[in-house]
């Protein structure tokens, strides 16, 4: 493959990924008063693979005003109300101090408005309190993550793997972080133990952006392909399509791919007169997105 083809395998891939990822993040869910916890609804394509769910429901220490406050919180997350979910997540925690469950929603709450020393001091309050929980640790690493601190995160996520090795978002997130320390055959472990336990196009695209820093193009192409058969509808997944297509020079399959997007994203246009850009700085496509918003 000469150096022109591989750089354009190259820009697509990260573009591809970043399509993918763009909405998506691994996030902490809270079902108040259950045995676990509950994923936010979401559309399929803005999702990540992150099956967390609480170690518990609320503890002893919650009475029924902390409850219907947590509720509130989980409410206004739902709505994207992030600071919302903040100020009643705190109210609920700090009424009972001694509920871990409580100090994880609100680091939980933190992390998404944006406060992140606010979800640190959360998470450790928590862990504190439940130093076993491994909703608490990871949701601690996921913070850690978003601030930059990767060295930390890794270290947590190793030793929450070690104690639960079937944790698809963990997974999914040590895999990132490795791809992101320019590690990509490090990466490939976490991330193909994550596509056995629950496939998804997310952890496709890791993979093929993994494979093509390895240069095994091939496997990269393989697994944008999986993406598409299984999400054959997302418009992320088609744009990833699309843009991996022209820049390896096939515009018919990229125009195709493009057009295939259904129009409940109206606002987005699709461009099908486009060309190659050569004046971008190669350097820039080597790079992954920084810490994903998680909504």
């Amino acid at each position: 493959m000469n150096p022109r083809s591989r750089g354009l395998k190259e820009c697509s891939l990260v573009a591809a990924l970043v399509c993918s990822m763009g909405g998506a993040t691994l996030a902490q869910t809270f079902k108040v008063n259950s045995g676990s916890t509950a994923e936010e609804q979401k559309p399929a394509q803005n999702r990540s693979a992150q099956p967390q769910s609480a170690d518990k429901s609320l503890g002893w220490g919650s009475n029924i005003q902390n409850a219907r406050l947590a509720r509130a919180a989980e409410s206004a997350l739902k709505s994207g109300n992030f600071s919302t979910a903040v100020d009643f997540a705190q109210r609920a925690a700090q009424s009972a101090p001694n509920d871990a469950q409580l100090w994880f929603l609100l680091g939980y709450a933190a992390r998404l408005a944006g406060k992140s020393q606010l979800s640190v001091d959360a998470y450790d309050h928590g862990l504190r309190i439940n130093p076993s929980s491994l909703e608490g640790q990871s949701g601690l690493a996921q913070t850690y993550s978003r601030m930059g601190r990767r060295g930390e995160a890794q270290k947590i996520l190793t030793r929450v793997l070690a104690v639960d090795p079937k944790r698809t978002g963990d997974l999914l997130l040590l895999g990132e972080m490795e791809l992101q320390d320019g590690q990509p055959e490090q990466a490939l472990l976490p991330l193909q133990r994550a596509e056995q336990l629950q496939p998804a196009p997310r952890s496709e695209l890791l993979l093929a952006l993994a494979h093509q820093r390895l240069s095994q193009f091939k496997e990269a192409e393989r697994y944008l392909e999986i993406a598409k058969r299984r999400a054959p509808d997302n418009p992320e997944v088609l744009r990833s399509l699309g843009g991996f297509y022209r820049e390896t020079g096939n515009y018919t399959a990229a125009i195709a791919a493009l057009k295939s997007i259904r129009t409940s994203r109206r606002n987005l246009p699709i461009r099908t007169n486009f060309r190659v850009d050569r004046t971008r700085p190669r350097n820039f496509m080597f790079r992954l997105p920084m810490p994903l918003p998680e909504i």
